[in-house]
Protein backbone atom coordinates (compact mmCIF):
# COMPACT_ATOMS: atom_id res chain seq x y z
CA UNK A 1 0.00 0.00 0.00
CA UNK A 2 1.13 3.69 -0.92
CA UNK A 3 -0.60 6.77 1.28
CA UNK A 4 0.51 9.71 -0.24
CA UNK A 5 -0.71 12.45 2.33
CA UNK A 6 -2.90 12.24 4.98
CA UNK A 7 -5.77 13.56 6.77
CA UNK A 8 -4.12 16.01 8.69
CA UNK A 9 -0.77 16.53 5.82
CA UNK A 10 -0.56 17.07 2.08
CA UNK A 11 1.71 14.56 0.36
CA UNK A 12 2.96 14.81 -2.91
CA UNK A 13 4.72 11.77 -4.79
CA UNK A 14 5.65 11.87 -8.45
CA UNK A 15 7.59 8.73 -10.05
CA UNK A 16 10.73 9.48 -11.89
CA UNK A 17 12.00 6.47 -13.39
CA UNK A 18 9.92 5.28 -16.33
CA UNK A 19 9.16 1.70 -14.90
CA UNK A 20 5.43 0.46 -14.26
CA UNK A 21 4.11 1.43 -10.85
CA UNK A 22 2.95 -1.82 -9.11
CA UNK A 23 0.94 -1.98 -5.69
CA UNK A 24 -2.19 -3.10 -3.68
CA UNK A 25 -3.63 -0.51 -2.76
CA UNK A 26 -2.86 3.13 -3.90
CA UNK A 27 -4.37 5.89 -1.17
CA UNK A 28 -4.36 9.24 -2.26
CA UNK A 29 -5.99 11.77 0.91
CA UNK A 30 -6.32 15.51 1.17
CA UNK A 31 -5.34 17.09 3.98
CA UNK A 32 -7.82 18.81 6.75
CA UNK A 33 -6.85 23.01 5.59
CA UNK A 34 -6.99 24.60 1.77
CA UNK A 35 -3.38 24.19 1.78
CA UNK A 36 -3.26 20.71 2.31
CA UNK A 37 -3.79 19.40 -1.41
CA UNK A 38 -2.26 15.76 -2.24
CA UNK A 39 -1.54 14.73 -5.25
CA UNK A 40 0.31 11.66 -7.26
CA UNK A 41 1.93 12.38 -10.51
CA UNK A 42 2.38 9.41 -12.31
CA UNK A 43 4.98 9.43 -15.13
CA UNK A 44 4.04 6.12 -16.06
CA UNK A 45 1.65 3.03 -16.01
CA UNK A 46 -0.16 1.93 -12.93
CA UNK A 47 -1.06 -0.88 -11.71
CA UNK A 48 -3.01 -0.91 -8.63
CA UNK A 49 -4.30 -4.50 -7.67
CA UNK A 50 -6.74 -3.66 -5.11
CA UNK A 51 -7.17 0.02 -6.85
CA UNK A 52 -6.92 3.83 -6.40
CA UNK A 53 -8.53 5.34 -3.58
CA UNK A 54 -8.93 9.29 -3.49
CA UNK A 55 -10.66 10.96 -0.53
CA UNK A 56 -11.04 14.68 0.02
CA UNK A 57 -13.11 14.41 3.16
CA UNK A 58 -11.89 17.77 4.57
CA UNK A 59 -10.93 20.94 2.98
CA UNK A 60 -7.71 19.51 1.24
CA UNK A 61 -7.89 17.87 -2.72
CA UNK A 62 -6.80 14.50 -3.61
CA UNK A 63 -5.34 14.57 -6.95
CA UNK A 64 -4.24 11.64 -9.45
CA UNK A 65 -1.97 13.67 -12.39
CA UNK A 66 -0.95 11.53 -14.94
CA UNK A 67 1.77 13.79 -17.02
CA UNK A 68 2.73 10.47 -19.75
CA UNK A 69 1.34 8.61 -22.34
CA UNK A 70 -0.18 5.81 -19.52
CA UNK A 71 -2.34 3.40 -18.42
CA UNK A 72 -3.75 3.27 -15.27
CA UNK A 73 -5.17 -0.06 -14.27
CA UNK A 74 -7.35 -0.75 -10.77
CA UNK A 75 -10.64 0.62 -10.02
CA UNK A 76 -10.86 4.13 -9.34
CA UNK A 77 -13.16 4.94 -6.04
CA UNK A 78 -13.60 8.00 -3.77
CA UNK A 79 -13.58 7.21 0.10
CA UNK A 80 -14.76 9.08 3.56
CA UNK A 81 -17.79 11.98 3.18
CA UNK A 82 -17.72 14.71 0.54
CA UNK A 83 -15.80 17.58 2.39
CA UNK A 84 -14.61 21.11 0.73
CA UNK A 85 -11.56 19.46 -1.19
CA UNK A 86 -11.68 18.04 -4.83
CA UNK A 87 -11.48 14.31 -5.80
CA UNK A 88 -9.71 15.42 -9.15
CA UNK A 89 -8.01 13.34 -11.75
CA UNK A 90 -6.53 15.16 -14.24
CA UNK A 91 -5.51 13.74 -17.80
CA UNK A 92 -2.19 15.82 -19.12
CA UNK A 93 -0.88 12.97 -21.68
CA UNK A 94 -3.00 9.79 -23.85
CA UNK A 95 -3.72 7.75 -21.16
CA UNK A 96 -6.24 4.41 -20.58
CA UNK A 97 -8.02 3.83 -17.77
CA UNK A 98 -8.62 -0.41 -17.52
CA UNK A 99 -10.92 0.25 -14.47
CA UNK A 100 -13.87 1.73 -13.03
CA UNK A 101 -14.10 5.68 -12.12
CA UNK A 102 -15.94 5.99 -9.10
CA UNK A 103 -19.17 3.66 -8.46
CA UNK A 104 -22.57 3.85 -7.41
CA UNK A 105 -21.61 5.66 -4.09
CA UNK A 106 -19.27 7.89 -4.99
CA UNK A 107 -18.02 10.06 -8.07
CA UNK A 108 -14.86 11.23 -8.90
CA UNK A 109 -15.63 15.62 -8.72
CA UNK A 110 -13.45 16.34 -11.49
CA UNK A 111 -11.63 14.80 -14.14
CA UNK A 112 -9.56 17.34 -16.61
CA UNK A 113 -8.31 16.33 -20.16
CA UNK A 114 -6.32 18.69 -21.45
CA UNK A 115 -4.02 16.42 -24.29
CA UNK A 116 -4.60 13.67 -26.16
CA UNK A 117 -7.18 10.86 -25.56
CA UNK A 118 -8.38 9.81 -22.57
CA UNK A 119 -9.85 6.49 -23.19
CA UNK A 120 -12.23 5.00 -19.94
CA UNK A 121 -12.97 1.15 -20.28
CA UNK A 122 -14.51 0.43 -16.57
CA UNK A 123 -17.97 -0.63 -16.23
CA UNK A 124 -18.87 2.73 -14.19
CA UNK A 125 -17.54 6.23 -15.48
CA UNK A 126 -19.15 8.25 -12.40
CA UNK A 127 -17.45 11.44 -12.92
CA UNK A 128 -19.27 14.69 -11.99
CA UNK A 129 -17.66 17.10 -14.26
CA UNK A 130 -15.16 16.41 -17.27
CA UNK A 131 -13.25 19.69 -18.47
CA UNK A 132 -11.96 19.59 -21.54
CA UNK A 133 -9.11 22.33 -21.40
CA UNK A 134 -7.54 21.27 -24.49
CA UNK A 135 -8.04 21.41 -28.23
CA UNK A 136 -8.18 18.11 -30.27
CA UNK A 137 -9.08 16.14 -27.23
CA UNK A 138 -10.90 12.61 -27.43
CA UNK A 139 -12.52 11.00 -24.52
CA UNK A 140 -13.78 7.36 -25.70
CA UNK A 141 -16.20 5.59 -23.33
CA UNK A 142 -14.89 2.00 -24.09
CA UNK A 143 -16.24 -0.50 -22.45
CA UNK A 144 -17.51 -3.55 -22.71
CA UNK A 145 -21.13 -3.19 -21.23
CA UNK A 146 -22.97 0.26 -21.45
CA UNK A 147 -21.80 3.61 -20.52
CA UNK A 148 -23.13 5.95 -18.69
CA UNK A 149 -21.95 9.98 -17.90
CA UNK A 150 -23.97 12.10 -15.99
CA UNK A 151 -21.94 14.62 -15.28
CA UNK A 152 -21.38 18.28 -16.50
CA UNK A 153 -18.77 18.52 -19.83
CA UNK A 154 -16.99 22.33 -19.77
CA UNK A 155 -14.72 23.18 -22.24
CA UNK A 156 -12.44 26.52 -22.30
CA UNK A 157 -13.19 29.26 -25.58
CA UNK A 158 -12.21 27.65 -29.15
CA UNK A 159 -11.62 24.13 -27.89
CA UNK A 160 -12.84 21.33 -29.18
CA UNK A 161 -13.07 17.48 -28.41
CA UNK A 162 -14.96 13.90 -29.81
CA UNK A 163 -16.80 12.23 -27.57
CA UNK A 164 -17.52 8.72 -28.37
CA UNK A 165 -19.14 6.01 -26.28
CA UNK A 166 -18.33 2.66 -28.43
CA UNK A 167 -19.72 0.36 -26.35
CA UNK A 168 -18.12 -2.74 -27.62
CA UNK A 169 -15.68 -5.40 -26.98
CA UNK A 170 -11.89 -4.46 -27.09
CA UNK A 171 -10.37 -6.58 -28.58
Amino acid sequence: TINVGSSTAAGALTTLDGDEVHVDTLNIIGGDATTENSILIAAEHVIANTGIVLTAADAGDAELNISTAATITGDITVSGVDGAGDTIIDVDNATTFAGSIGDSTASVEIMTVATGTATLKGATNAIEGLAITGDGITVDFFGTVAQTFTGAITTATDDHAVLTNSNVTDT
